[in-house]
């Protein structure tokens, strides 16, 4: 430093400067180490611990999907959330206790859009996978979130998201076996078009149903689709300016036009839309479904009825007097337990599309939304498949 024509005293100055600016950063960074632990002492800053792999997958036997997620580590719990109604239901695999919690999506309640909130807990500590099963409610449409927490320290979780579209509970299908299986049977049509492009009306499409190629190899798109839970079916074709949508269901070409209706609004784009719905496709869709209706009244009236004849076995020891009906739901007990178990709140499922029917038949054959639903409700209270099918013959 001498050489550069600085003086002993003056290296001494620039030392001490530079100690007393060394002094004040240590300072500084003392502080924001002290405001940092008094904001969490508990929360820790920390790089991603471990990875997830995780599949989702439509089991088309019982319209329901079967979330796997998996870590290299042994899995705490996993909290599940999502935005929209759905049932969690119970997994041959599961080795977790389940514990839901109370959800309101109003406002006031202070806990955002939880539909669905649940908290998966491990019991063996060396799990490293598990499986979670839902089924979704088609025409609703949003996020589901599963926080995965391991057994590791600090504490950390990682969060994967899966979207639920409209159409859910719809498989892809051969399309020319979807043809086949629409011939002879009445098919509700609806037909848009406008000023839009290929890539346009493909993105519609991918908004409304599930495992939709997202590159598209031509000019021209045919697709067919089977509803896993009522074994209705869809054709999509579509290209630039034009689509065509067909279905056996008045609730699928409502719920599409619902959705490719908000979506060219979003992006400004001008279409066209005409209906053509046949009044008898609603009763067809109404005859398709009595196998499942008779089936699960009937299980939902064995079921209320057991919980009474299990009361009184408890009281009686002879109970030979009563029916033979009653006698073969006390002898099939465990199976009508087990069929409860595998299909819990199904029949409830059944009335929602059944009500969803009636309101989308209005919507696209009178313009509007029913007046009311009463005679319907009570119909499917009682259950008298005659007085339905009078109900939805009035007006």
């Amino acid at each position: 430093w001498a050489a550069a024509g600085h003086t002993h005293e003056e290296v001494k100055k620039e030392e001490m400067a530079l100690m007393q600016q060394i002094k004040q950063l240590e300072s500084e960074v003392s502080e924001m180490k002290s405001k940092f632990h008094n904001v969490s002492s508990q929360d820790i800053a920390t790089e991603k611990q471990f990875s997830v792999t995780h599949t989702i997958k439509l089991d088309e036997t019982d319209a329901s999907y079967t979330l796997t997620i998996e870590i290299e580590m042994a899995i705490e719990m996993v909290v599940f959330q999502s935005d929209i109604h759905l049932l969690l239901l119970d997994s041959e695999q599961d080795e977790a206790i389940v514990s839901h919690s109370a959800c309101s999506k109003s406002p006031e309640s202070g806990q955002g859009n939880n539909a669905v909130l649940a908290t998966y807990t491990c019991q063996d500590e060396s799990t490293s996978k598990l499986v979670i099963k839902f089924r979704s409610i088609e025409g609703q449409f949003g996020t589901i979130s599963a926080f995965v927490i391991p057994h590791a320290h600090p504490k950390t979780s990682q969060r994967i998201q899966i979207p639920i579209k409209p159409l859910s509970l719809h498989a892809k299908m051969d399309y020319n076996d979807t043809k086949e299986l629409q011939r002879g049977i009445p098919i509700n049509t609806l037909q848009i078009s406008g000023n839009f492009s290929l890539a346009q009306v493909h993105g519609w499409i991918c908004a409304v149903l599930p495992h939709v190629p997202q590159r598209l190899s031509s000019d021209r798109v045919e697709m067919g689709y089977r509803s896993c839970l009522i074994d209705s079916s869809l054709i999509c074709e579509y290209c630039k300016g034009k689509a065509i949508l067909l279905s056996d269901s008045v609730t699928v070409i409502s719920i599409i036009k619902e959705v490719i209706s908000r979506e060219a609004t979003k992006r400004q784009v001008h279409i066209d839309i005409r209906l053509d719905i046949k009044s008898e496709s609603i009763f067809h869709m109404l005859k398709m479904l009595r196998p499942q209706l008779d089936k699960y009244f009937l299980l939902d009236r064995q079921s209320r009825l057991l919980k009474a004849l299990e009361e009184i076995q408890t009281h009686e020891d002879d109970i030979k007097h009563i029916s033979e009906e009653y006698l073969n739901i006390l002898a099939n007990k465990e199976a009508i337990k087990e069929r409860l178990r595998i299909a819990p709140r199904h029949l409830e499922f059944l009335k929602g599309i059944v009500l969803d029917l009636y309101v989308d038949k209005h919507k696209l054959l009178s313009g509007g939304m029913p007046k009311h639903t009463q005679r319907v409700e009570q119909a499917l209270e009682s259950y008298d498949f005659d007085s339905l099918l009078v109900a939805f013959k009035t007006n």
